[in-house]
């Protein structure tokens, strides 16, 4: 049965060849409805927000198939989008801040999923907002990241929204969100993009590198933005170091299990050992001194191989063309690392 012959069609909000949208009455409840009429090339993300009901997303509520394109039959919200607000009114600091950890925390849930939804698509006049309450909406150029591809299909996004990826040069993922959210704070702020005026603030630093060129330069993740804007709880900082290190970003229990029983491993052999210089053997202060120069080497080797918070990019030659040449970087900043430890060691025992 089509579904659409269960619903009136009240008013079209928007119609041209890639997107119908329409505002109808369902002829069973009389409650009012969204009805979207879009291409099926993004059909995965529509069904994955529908089994995964996020607060602040309109729910989903019908889901059909026909032909090449895929009807959705949504929540109706009446309010104003965030752009109509922004503009009309006055708003303080701390109101902008509030309004931006909603969207933050939406974003969050969707970057969590399994795979991660990418909305590409996040703007002001995609986000109602009735005065406490943001919905983040518009999903029809979200996408499933991937992280085996190196471009994405379909080349979509809002001018000065959009990262610069997102114009066929990579693959988008969780940074090209990133971008957008450092515009949308600077609007917030300023009733303007970026480039016609910065904010001159505290948070500018925040906004700048998010909307960095370069992906690897921006925050690896919205909480970590969050937590530049003093928006975050403090705490995540060290649950975010921990979760993210080699053998944790897994979901398998397995390997996590296998990787904590690694670093334990690791940190006894290391706190046991017997050291010995020149055929001494090291007792007290310098024994221990030398025990933690073995842990924190051995950390190191496994953090650069493990590319621990992408730290590759940060490497000498991080940016050369060739492979081999990123490789050596790697290879020599790690080394100059495990260099520089034992050489603060060598100064503390020297004392």
């Amino acid at each position: 049965m089509d579904i659409r012959n269960l619903y009136h069609e009240l008013e079209i909000i928007k119609e041209n060849e890639n997107k119908r949208l329409v505002l109808v009455r369902n002829k069973i409840d009389h409650l009012l409805y969204l009805k979207r009429e879009i291409p099926a090339y993004n059909k995965e993300v529509y069904y994955q927000l529908a089994k995964n009901q996020i607060k602040q997303i309109p729910k989903i509520y019908q889901l059909q198939e026909i032909g090449n394109k895929i009807v959705v039959i949504e929540e109706y919200i009446n309010a104003s989008t965030l752009e109509e607000y922004v503009l009309n009114n006055k708003i303080n600091k701390q109101e902008s801040l509030l309004i931006f950890k909603q969207i933050c925390n939406i974003v969050k849930e969707l970057h969590n999923l399994k795979p991660p939804v990418i909305h590409r698509d996040i703007k002001p006049s995609n986000i109602f907002y009735d005065g406490s309450k943001v919905h983040l909406f518009d999903f029809d150029i979200s996408r499933n990241y991937q992280g085996d591809k190196n471009k994405d299909t379909y080349i979509l996004g809002s001018v000065g929204y959009a990262a610069p990826e997102q114009f066929g040069f990579r693959q988008t993922n969780q940074q090209s969100d990133i971008y957008a959210l450092g515009v949308l704070l600077n609007f917030i702020l300023t009733k303007k993009l970026p480039n016609e005026k910065i904010y001159d603030g505290f948070e500018s630093k925040v906004i700048n590198k998010a909307i960095n060129i370069d992906p690897k330069q921006r925050y690896e993740s919205v909480s970590m933005m969050l937590v530049d804007l003093n928006l975050e709880d403090k705490s995540f900082k060290l649950k975010y170091y921990l979760i993210n290190l080699p053998g944790f970003k897994t979901n398998s229990l397995i390997k996590k299990i296998l990787a904590l029983a690694g670093y334990i491993l690791i940190f006894l052999v290391s706190m046991i050992s017997e050291m010995t210089v020149d055929n001494k053997v090291l007792t007290g202060f310098d024994l221990w001194l030398n025990r933690i120069l073995v842990f924190i080497v051995l950390m190191t080797i496994i953090l650069f191989a493990g590319n621990y918070l992408e730290i590759w990019n940060r490497c000498f030659l991080a940016k050369s063309k060739s492979k081999l040449v990123r490789v050596i970087g790697i290879v020599v900043t790690a080394t100059a690392w495990i260099f520089l430890e034992a050489f603060i060691v060598g100064c503390i025992n020297s004392i």
